[in-house]
């Protein structure tokens, strides 16, 4: 995990401590929506912990999809604060090395498990749950692994969860162009970020299928703009004020594409306006108690394959539950689905995530040593 300079104290290293825990609960809670919730209730399982999380806690507090789009809110909270962090300290090249390394090797693999996965599933279970991506061919498959396929009709979506990064990359995108103002004039780059987002969501229905699609993802940047504002008054680069006036512009702009974009969403019986303030009072609440928190080892785990466990819980726990319902009953699948699904994520992360991450700091230190040995003779030529 990454360091920072505490706000508080300008020459202490401090461990972003609540990063780490974030994440580990927000993949967690993905998972009980996509395995628990969503999974029960289309095979009919009477659940009780899923029956009291809904009775006391989700119902009662407006919280929709089991706490599924409160979890990506906390996601894209943190992709908004720790993306800028690491832009204050990287050049381009390093940005941009480090992002496409990091998203794209585990993405890929994990689409070419879920193809493998369907007809796993077919054979398994002869059901047709997954019959619409057997029905793609190989360039369409091929070509989700771009995360491209979100931009045009038919989709085509294989990994369900890759709509976030969709959102991720078009954030990842502003910050590259904008990287030397991001670190030199943070009030004007996130205004310029808000501008941008604005005039997106206004032409939305302007200007073709292909632009309305690429709007609806650009719709829920102003979720990771809350994060960067975040991350600027914890640094002390913003005032209170100006945290304040950007907390709001963001916040109505999120609301003003829900109203014109996701019109589903924008009701208060199903509102992701809702489940998007308490995911942010719960990222306030673990920053302001950041220096104070102590993380389980288990969920220190489960944060160190987060990203993997997003990519590669619902295929293979639908799989796994499907499979071991009819003979041992929904806790004991839930168990072995769960412990299959960690099992395959940390696989991933060890043999493709990290290793990955591994080769971009190799590759731009090659790079940097490269720079160095230039230099000198640029500087010595005639």
């Amino acid at each position: 995990m990454e360091t920072t300079t505490s706000p508080a104290n300008g020459n202490t290293p401090s461990h972003i401590v609540f990063i780490e825990l974030l994440r580990g609960i927000a993949s967690l809670i993905v998972v009980w929506d996509h395995l628990v919730a969503i999974w029960g209730d289309s095979h009919a399982v009477q659940f009780l912990p899923l029956y009291i999380v809904r009775e006391y806690i989700t119902k009662p507090l407006g919280i929709i999809q089991d706490f599924g789009y409160f979890g990506v809110a906390i996601f894209f909270f943190v992709s908004g604060f720790i993306i800028t962090y690491v832009a204050q300290r990287e050049q381009r090249t390093a940005f941009i090395v480090k992002r496409v390394l990091r998203i794209y090797p585990p993405l890929i693999a994990s689409i070419f498990l879920i193809v493998a996965t369907s007809y796993i599933y077919t054979w398994a279970t002869q059901s047709n749950s997954f019959a619409d991506i057997r029905q793609l061919n190989w360039r369409q498959i091929l070509f989700s692994m771009t995360l491209w396929n979100y931009f045009f009709l038919p989709q085509n979506v294989v990994n369900g969860v890759a709509w976030s990064l969709v959102i991720e990359e078009i954030f990842y995108a502003i910050s590259f162009i904008l990287l030397p103002w991001l670190k030199s004039q943070p009030r004007v780059v996130s205004l310029a970020c808000s501008i941008i987002v604005l005039v997106i969501i206004r032409l939305s229905r302007a200007l073709g299928d292909n632009f309305f699609l690429f709007a609806a993802s650009s719709a829920y940047i102003p979720l990771l703009l809350i994060g960067q504002a975040t991350f600027f008054r914890w640094s002390g680069r913003i005032t209170q004020l100006e945290f304040g006036a950007l907390l709001l512009l963001n916040y109505g702009l999120f609301v003003y594409g829900l109203r014109h974009i996701h019109v589903n969403f924008y009701p208060v019986t199903n509102s992701y306006a809702i489940s998007t303030m308490y995911a942010y009072l719960l990222f306030v609440i673990a920053l302001l108690l950041n220096d104070r928190i102590v993380i389980p080892r288990i969920l220190k785990f489960y944060s160190k394959i987060s990203y993997s466990m997003y990519l590669n819980h619902g295929h293979t726990g639908s799989l796994l539950l499907t499979i071991m319902y009819p003979y041992i009953g929904f806790s004991a699948a839930l168990v072995v689905a769960f412990s299959g699904v960690t099992a395959i994520s940390y696989a991933s992360w060890r043999y493709i995530e990290r290793p990955f991450q591994l080769a971009a700091r190799a590759m731009l230190e090659h790079w940097h040593a490269f720079q160095l040995r230039e230099r000198p003779k640029k500087a010595t030529a005639p």
